[in-house]
């Protein structure tokens, strides 16, 4: 990406009050986002001619200091466009415009699950964690959490005890000592992991940013385990958020007379998938990795192809092992009807998607590329 556009990106995430709603704004509006910086039509429409181009000029004057301190506090910056950002992530309806991070940056979008609960989990609670972020790690399945005292904890230290590959992601910015408790944790996370945030350099933690912060979470991984959760508590927001974004949910059972075990019943009744054993987790998981190895000519290969466009991408990103039906699609990836069934076209002429009755499509599962 051009550096003129990574500023751009940049600018746009440091837009005060730029939320979902105006992220699904402006996505209407034009499908380059970034072009609000150079087009004074889109921004007066946008912004009801509120703002001016004096004021567009100062969030690219903030995106260089911000693009500054990066090289002297040495972060780095990915945006939504990179190929590098997590096609998943890239998918939900309000993806963050950059992530600032410190870390192996490759961890990004690799297949992944997340584990969260409770900050005050029982002895049962951290013997599961640590059992099942072991046993997805050794299958290279990358670990995501939120680097929270207790389940989150766990989940990161077992990963990185593994030699696996663990995300956290903070709900502050990169200098933040956030919990002061794991920064020994956060230190090895940042050296053989992943630390990711959307808050810019200097943004303290604040209770309202970490709803915003378990949508990544949940973005960034195929699913998310629930070990443990009180019935109201951040955990069951992530199981939420992972729900409304078509992702799996599973949750751990346990002691019904346990408060920590109330959040993942409660779960468990309306439809998460109990888990006891990995195995629950792998059989849900795009082609069940780490088992039946001795079939994996017959499991749907998931990663993107190379040299994809960026509507190439967005549209992979939105099919799945289930069928879709084109219609579905079409609002899914927010791109011209046309043009999806281009990108159809090209992919099942690839061998890597099939078409089923009713114009519905899924990844193949008899590709062998």
């Amino acid at each position: 990406m051009e550096q003129s556009d990574r500023r751009k990106w940049l600018a746009l995430s440091l837009w005060p009050g730029f939320g979902v709603k105006s992220w699904l704004k402006l996505n209407r509006m034009t499908d380059n986002p970034v072009a609000i910086f150079d087009d004074r039509t889109l921004q007066a429409r946008f912004t009801d001619g509120r703002r001016s181009t004096e004021d567009f000029g100062k969030l690219l004057d903030m995106a260089d200091a911000e693009l500054a301190r990066a090289q002297t506090e040495s972060f780095g910056i990915i945006t939504v466009q990179d190929p590098q950002f997590s096609h998943l992530l890239r998918s939900i309806p309000d993806p963050p415009p950059v992530l600032f991070y410190r870390g192996d940056i490759s961890f990004l979008d690799t297949l992944s699950m997340g584990i969260v609960g409770t900050r005050h989990p029982t002895a049962y609670g951290i013997e599961m964690t640590r059992k099942f972020a072991t046993g997805l790690s050794k299958r290279n399945i990358t670990i995501v959490s939120g680097l929270a005292i207790g389940i989150d904890a766990h989940a990161h230290d077992a990963a990185l005890r593994q030699s696996g590959k663990t995300v956290a992601v903070l709900g502050c910015g990169l200098d933040q000592d956030y919990p002061r408790s794991n920064r020994e944790l956060r230190c090895r996370i940042e050296h053989e992991g992943l630390v990711v945030s959307e808050y810019p350099w200097g943004t303290a933690p604040n209770p309202g940013q970490f709803p915003r912060r378990n949508r990544i979470i949940s973005g960034l991984s195929w699913g998310t385990l629930i070990v443990e959760a009180r019935e109201s508590s951040g955990a069951l927001i992530t199981a939420n958020l992972a729900l409304e974004q078509n992702r799996e949910v599973f949750a751990l059972p346990g002691n019904i007379t346990s408060a920590a075990s109330r959040g993942p019943l409660s779960l468990i009744r309306q439809g998460a998938v109990p888990v006891t054993e990995i195995d629950d987790i792998l059989e849900h998981l795009p082609g069940r990795p780490g088992r039946d190895t001795s079939n994996t000519n017959h499991l749907p290969d998931l990663q993107p192809p190379e040299n994809l466009t960026d509507s190439e991408k967005i549209l992979w990103s939105c099919l799945s092992c289930d069928a879709e039906s084109v219609d579905d699609l079409i609002v899914k990836s927010g791109l011209p009807a046309s043009q999806v069934h281009s990108i159809l076209l090209k992919f099942e002429l690839s061998g890597r998607v099939q078409q089923l009755p009713g114009k519905q499509y899924k990844f193949n599962s008899k590709s062998s590329n």
